[in-house]
Order: C-alpha cells, then sequence, then structure tokens
C-alpha cells in the first residue's frame, strides 16, 4: 500500500492470461487496488486493451468491452 499511496495512480492495467497457472492478479492485488480507489483493466477478462493519452494528459481506454 505504501507504492499505490506514494504513487496515486488512477487506473491499473493487468496484463495477465485466462486461466494462468500462476493465478495472477492475486486476489490481495485486487483487493488493494480496489481499496485505493483504482480503476483496474485486465487482458483476461477484457482482451485486448489500448490506451491513449493526448498531450493534455487525457486518458482514453478502449476495447471491446469498455469505452472509456
Amino acid at each position: 500500500m505504501q507504492f499505490l499511496e506514494a504513487v496515486k495512480p488512477k487506473i491499473a492495467l493487468i496484463g495477465v492470461g485466462k486461466n494462468n497457472k500462476f493465478g495472477h492478479p492475486s486476489l490481495e492485488t485486487i483487493r488493494k487496488l480496489n481499496e485505493s480507489n483504482i480503476k483496474v483493466y485486465r487482458t483476461d477478462l477484457y482482451g485486448e486493451i489500448k490506451i491513449n493519452v493526448n498531450k493534455k494528459e487525457n486518458i482514453k481506454i478502449k476495447n471491446n468491452i469498455i469505452s472509456n
């Protein structure tokens, strides 16, 4: 949690395969991100995720499920 408090991210992108043998991401990681009100995007749930950041640092996230 110290890292999250220091960095203060708004979003987290977790690149992980569906049903991976390592069990990633851990429930503890997801819990910490949720407790810190960080929006989580996971490739195992959403597939390919595209992130666009413009010169004004506006962030747009797109995939087949999300358009934000």
